[in-house]
Order: structure tokens, then C-alpha cells, then sequence
């Protein structure tokens, strides 16, 4: 039995649904944040991403504070969605700058290669 996550996403209601929500961050050049959410064993997932290069920096690093949600008058994590659905899979397999290539088997079940510019 798969047990309920505390957080649902904002495009579906899964309130009432028993699914489990994965997330997968990683970060490609230094530059770009990948946020993948996937439900169990699904091949399909939603990606967003956070442009680095945006967020404040103290001493040459991120300074993460001012987006702590748990205190008050604090901002969202400016977070860009790119597919914010659970209609097909999309995995980062190269990039070059913003030229982000993904393997996706959105309407191609033997799946094919997306180019995305960011």
C-alpha cells in the first residue's frame, strides 16, 4: 500500500488519490536547477527549474534565506515549469548553456529526443 504525500501538486488535485510524489533535483552547469516530480513507478514525471544565476548570492554563494517558506513574509523559490502534467516522462540527458536535450516518450511510446531553450 502506497502511503499519501503531504504535498499535492498545483495543476492536479491529488488529494484524494493514494499516490506517493517523487522529487529529483539535479543541477546541470552551475547554472540550472531540474526539479523532476514523478508518482511511483509511472513513466512519466513534471519538470520545472530554478535559474541559479537570478537567486541572491552572499560571498559567492546562493543565499537560500529569503526563501525559507517557514518564516513569515519570505518568497517562493521562483521555480519556472516547464510540464506541469503527468502526460509523458522527460529526462535531461545533455546541454550546452541553456540547450537543454531531453528523452521523452511524449507521443512516441519508443520515445524521441526534445530540444528545449531556456
Amino acid at each position: 500500500m502506497r502511503r499519501k504525500s503531504s504535498s499535492a501538486p498545483s495543476s492536479q488535485d491529488l488529494s484524494n488519490s493514494p499516490l506517493t510524489l517523487y522529487l529529483r533535483a539535479y543541477l546541470r552547469t552551475n547554472r540550472f536547477l531540474l526539479l523532476t516530480t514523478s508518482t511511483g513507478c509511472e513513466p512519466t514525471n513534471k519538470l520545472a527549474y530554478v535559474a541559479l544565476d537570478e537567486l541572491p548570492r552572499e560571498n559567492d554563494a546562493i543565499n537560500f534565506a529569503s526563501f525559507d517558506l517557514r518564516k513569515d513574509g519570505n518568497q517562493p523559490l521562483p521555480i519556472v515549469k516547464l510540464v506541469d502534467n503527468f502526460d509523458a516522462s522527460y529526462d535531461c540527458v545533455a546541454n550546452e548553456g541553456s540547450v537543454f536535450t531531453f528523452h521523452s516518450n511524449l507521443g512516441a511510446p519508443r520515445y524521441k529526443y526534445v530540444v528545449v531553450v531556456f
